[in-house]
């Protein structure tokens, strides 16, 4: 290919394949098949889709870069040939290779040097010509010398299957994930990774953390839960996806250099946390459709994460509810209960005892919340959070109210809210049980009940059956919230309470799929660093319309080269 193609051999962009064309033991063609060119105007016409679709479907089609028929071959119609028995099996080579089908060729002609004889003798269509521009580094270059455009559908319907709204499961097939970011997107995240503070000294920093960083995202988007298993992740790259990461390049080997695990280990433990979680919570909460939707106040408690002295990590994130992502994470530090009972904590360590309730409102002052409606649990329900919010920050809350707010509550249960008729009702079905909701609001308070800005109360009941036994047990919770039912109707109030415990789901996700309550990253900033990682790639996943965290984990853990296409690396 090198010697005879006019192009030469070259790199085949993205996902690619190469075939030989043999005859008894002798070779007649080779073939190079790589990903499709991002725009041609020709082609988009012909299929007649969306810029979001063709971002979307792209990865649908595929290029025939090279065909060369060997010198010294002269055989009748074998180019033709070649064409047919090879487009025949493209789609399940490129399945087999890259976990997901492709319904249309494409390929590009120079007209001064061949006609596209073969491709219209196998059955291809001319569709066009380019513009006469060609891509160099990130810009593109006129060149003043048009291509033909020629497309080969691979299946009956592949033009309807690029242009649905949905694609069928058989077409999606186990690996096929649509990719909601914009190049713009997926750059701006690069530069925000690339723009995280490196502590390390500059004396024998060789791999960037840049890079390390993205191994360690791609690594965990396929399961990964250890510093060894990004290790092991980041050993496994070919020298493309290396370099596609940014790894280093050893002149004297002349390879690129996977960094080694205790190199990702020290990397991670010595990153900034807050930065970390920080700037990739920023960079999610930049691609969030509804800047109104309500954020949930929750903590967790790391608790494979004991450091010598007993102490556990605790994290307080802000969560999304109508997407289901973590926005801001901070750490709460040591309880006071924790320090007092351990005479081994030194100075240094008993300025961190604090709890949630503080690092709310510290978390909360360097977010825009604005008009939205912040939800927490009852350990929040407090006065100055409650003026915090709606004063300073003109928000909104939602409480719940139980014994640590102990008068606030039997105010509310004073006005007997059982009595009066249920003002909303929700019946779900899921994981073996029927959860029935149901919500009663009174806005009569008068001076009765005293608390910030209420301007609402209510009582959800939660009616639970499990359908194996047929056991049923009742939840009784109160609230308050500072919404008028004009602004928030008993309905809107059930689906907000209901939206708030999403975030538990989100903890479900982390201790089930990546096994974080059992992890043993205890040092430094590791825990948190993972945690904020974590966080961070179940968004991705929530972002991307993905149900079954669990699954996408095996899926992408079976081609390294689905993390990289995800970020388009």
């Amino acid at each position: 290919m090198q010697e005879h193609h006019y192009l030469g051999l070259g790199r085949l962009i993205g996902e690619s394949l190469r075939y030989i064309a043999i005859y008894q033991d002798q070779w007649l063609a080779l073939l190079g098949w790589a990903s499709a060119a991002l725009h041609c105007g020709a082609r988009d016409k012909r299929i007649g889709w969306t810029a979001a679709l063709r971002q979307q479907r792209l990865q649908l089609i595929a290029n025939n870069a090279r065909f060369l028929i060997l010198p010294d071959i002269h055989i009748t119609n074998l180019a033709s040939r070649v064409l047919g028995l090879n487009v025949r099996r493209l789609s399940k080579d490129w399945e087999a290779r890259f976990n997901h089908p492709v319904v249309l060729a494409e390929t590009f002609v120079d007209p001064q040097r061949f006609l596209g004889t073969c491709y219209l003798a196998a059955g291809w269509e001319k569709i066009g010509e380019t513009r006469g521009f060609s891509k160099s580094a990130k810009r593109y270059v006129h060149h003043g010398q048009p291509k033909t455009v020629w497309i080969k559908p691979l299946q009956h319907d592949a033009i309807h299957l690029l242009t649905q709204s949905t694609l069928p499961l058989s077409t999606r097939s186990m690996m096929h994930y649509s990719i909601p970011f914009s190049k713009h997107d997926l750059d701006a995240l690069q530069c925000t990774i690339s723009q995280l503070p490196d502590i390390r000294q500059a004396r024998g920093k060789r791999h960037q953390l840049e890079s390390m960083i993205m191994m360690a995202i791609c690594a965990i988007t396929s399961g990964a839960r250890s510093y060894a298993a990004i290790g092991e992740w980041a050993g496994r790259c070919t020298q493309n996806q290396l370099k596609r990461l940014g790894a280093r390049y050893d002149h004297v080997k002349k390879k690129f250099i996977a960094p080694s695990e205790p190199t990702l280990r020290r990397a991670i433990q010595d990153a900034d946390a807050a930065a970390v979680d920080g700037d990739l919570g920023n960079w999610i909460a930049s691609l969030l459709k509804n800047a109104d939707s309500a954020l949930a106040l929750d903590g967790k408690v790391i608790k494979g994460a004991v450091d010598l002295d007993g102490s556990q990590l605790q994290l307080l994130s802000v969560f999304e509810h109508e997407q289901r992502v973590v926005i801001a994470q901070s750490e709460v530090g040591l309880k006071k209960k924790e320090i007092d009972d351990n005479p081994l904590l030194s100075p240094t360590d008993s300025l961190k005892k604090t709890n949630e309730i503080p690092v709310a409102r510290e978390l909360l002052a360097n977010m825009d919340i604005k008009g939205r409606m912040i939800t927490a649990d009852a350990m929040h329900t407090q006065c100055e959070t409650a003026r915090f919010i709606v004063e300073d920050k003109q928000a909104d809350y939602v409480f719940t109210v139980k014994d640590n707010q102990k008068t606030l509550k039997e105010d509310i249960i004073a006005l007997h809210l059982e009595n009066t008729p249920v003002q909303a009702e929700t019946i779900e079905k899921a994981h073996g049980r029927i959860e029935i909701r149901r919500i009663q609001t009174s806005e009569k308070i008068n001076d009765y009940v005293i608390f910030p800005f209420v301007k609402q109360v209510f009582r959800l009941e939660r009616e639970r059956t499990i359908i194996k036994t047929g056991t049923t047990s009742v939840e009784v919770v109160f609230g308050v919230t500072s919404r008028t039912a004009a602004d928030l109707s008993p309905a809107d109030l059930l689906a907000v309470n209901r939206g708030h415990w999403g975030i538990e789901a989100l903890h479900h996700v982390r201790d089930r799929t990546f096994d974080e309550d059992r992890s043993q990253i205890r040092k430094k900033n590791g825990p948190r660093v993972m945690a904020g990682l974590r966080n961070f790639v179940i968004s991705l996943f929530r972002l991307m319309d993905i149900t079954n965290i669990a699954k996408a984990g095996r899926d992408f853990a079976a081609k390294s080269s689905l993390s990289l296409r995800l970020f388009r690396l």
